[in-house]
């Protein structure tokens, strides 16, 4: 991320937005998709080394309803019973920076008999682009542990 004020406004603005309506919201949705790229790396230099999405801008509305469905899979019987009882290992890797909370895949990862989670540090949204290394380094290490 460039800076943490712009953290700071991206998480602020992240809390105002269901709370508005018309241009003000309007306004708030173009200013978070403008920090979206900034706000999801740790190092402002990598920006560049990120996928290119603008093809496919982020849809406030379906990141609603993909959080509204997570909500209510994780209170579903069915949902706990076909993926809670997974037996095969699972990894969940989240990079320490990345505006989204982590407490979702952690709470999940607890709750699996061979899930694990493991943070990246100094990275955002996508640690495998700003920490390669430390991404690899996490995935052999859960390899050897579940071998």
């Amino acid at each position: 991320m460039s800076n943490e004020s712009e953290r700071e406004e991206y998480q602020r603005l992240r809390a105002q937005r269901d709370h508005i309506t018309g241009a003000e919201k309007e306004e708030v949705l173009n200013r978070l998709r403008t920090l979206s790229r900034r706000t999801d790396v740790f190092d402002p230099n990598r920006v560049n080394d990120l996928p290119n999405f603008d093809e496919y801008p982020v849809s406030s509305e379906a990141n609603e309803k993909v959080g509204a469905d997570w909500k209510s899979y994780t209170t579903d019987a069915k949902f706990h019973q076909s993926v809670y009882n997974l037996s095969m290992p699972v990894l969940f890797l989240h990079g320490v920076c990345d505006p989204r909370p982590s407490h979702f895949i952690e709470t999940l990862a607890a709750k699996l008999p061979r899930g694990t989670f493991a943070s990246i540090p100094e990275s955002g949204h996508y640690p495998w682009v700003e920490k390669p290394n430390e991404v690899k380094a996490s995935l052999r290490q859960f390899v050897v542990d579940f071998i």
